[in-house]
């Protein structure tokens, strides 16, 4: 949601399930053209089905794309308007969406 902004999982509750085990996941184009090869990488690691192929949160924060944004935020306390925008309405969704 943070870095596209939107979630990846639409429908009933019941079709988001199915979705999620199946890793059916919506990429609006438009949006996704925006993000880096890197960060479409990494989202796309996040989403596999088998825990043995997805990445941990170990190797997550050790993905390229994790390190790369973390050296050029350091030093920055900013949140850019979508990224405040997108975190307020996840909050609002329905405690499944979450």
């Amino acid at each position: 949601i943070v870095l596209f902004g939107y979630m990846p999982f639409y429908g009933s509750a019941r079709d988001q399930a199915n979705s999620i085990r199946e890793a059916k996941y919506n990429i609006k184009k438009h949006i996704w053209d925006n993000v880096s090869q890197q960060g479409q990488e990494f989202v796309k690691k996040l989403l596999v089905v088998n825990p043995e192929e997805r990445l941990t949160a170990q190797t997550a924060l050790e993905h390229p794309w994790i390190k790369q944004r973390d050296e050029m935020e350091k030093g920055k306390n900013l949140v850019d308007d979508a990224t405040a925008k997108a975190l307020m309405d996840f909050a609002k969704e329905s405690q499944f969406r979450r």
